[in-house]
């Protein structure tokens, strides 16, 4: 879809206040900013084409539930995406996501999270503001270490990461469900103020022995290969 028919169908949409639009599969390598008119929207599908980055104006679609970036070449996200507080459901699945932005944690709504085989080498402490999320994939990625504020998502039933490097929490954690993660994510804090604590005390002496974790793991079905 050249950039001129992509433009009719925001304009056709905007005259007929649609509430969803599907922009999928048209090897679409910029989205126009006309699209903030759309501010009806509730949903707008745009997997399958070709985006390397998204408009600031994607923030005036202010009544979106429902996003869906699946299979693009995103390499950012804009600020703007905060703006977006109704999104239950936002998948950014197969782009080349190193990272989100902070302001991923003003979708307080988010209750599925899908950021499926990107390059993400971090997440931000703020994901931890989504606490309705019910399903969070971060699997094949490249994390080593989740940020303890994983642990502040208690409806999370839904955890995938499968296909990261992680050591923290380490694989043996990883295997025993969210449950044992997030009580190895919850001491985290802890552990790091005890290891600074000793750091100022013993002064030169850059590798001291880390605090033991607690044992108590609370076994919950996780898994870890999808169909």
């Amino acid at each position: 879809m050249e950039k001129d028919e992509v433009l009719r169908a925001i304009e056709e949409a905007a005259r007929n206040g649609q509430i969803e639009l599907v922009l999928s599969e048209n090897k679409m390598k910029t989205l126009p900013a006309e699209i903030g008119k759309l501010t009806n929207l509730t949903a707008l599908y745009l997997s399958r084409n070709q985006l390397k980055t998204m408009p600031a104006e994607i923030g005036k679609l202010t009544n979106l539930t429902r996003l869906r970036l699946f299979f693009n070449q995103l390499a950012t996200l804009p600020a703007e995406i905060g703006k977006l507080s109704n999104l239950i459901d936002l998948d950014l699945s197969i782009n080349q996501l190193k990272t989100l932005p902070p302001e991923i944690g003003k979708l307080t709504n988010l209750t599925t999270l899908l950021v499926y085989k990107n390059q993400l080498t971090s997440l931000p402490p703020e994901i931890g503001k989504l606490t309705n999320l019910t399903t969070l994939d971060l699997s094949i990625n490249q994390l080593k270490t989740l940020p303890p504020e994983i642990g502040k998502l208690t409806n999370l039933n839904t955890l995938y990461l499968s296909g990261n490097p992680l050591e923290s929490p380490p694989p043996e954690i990883v295997e025993q469900g969210i449950e044992a993660i997030f009580e190895y994510l919850r001491q985290l804090p802890e552990e790091a103020i005890e290891q600074n604590e000793a750091k100022m005390i013993l002064v030169g002496q850059g590798d001291v022995g880390k605090t033991c974790l607690a044992k108590r793991l609370i076994y919950d079905e996780f898994i870890e290969d999808k169909s």
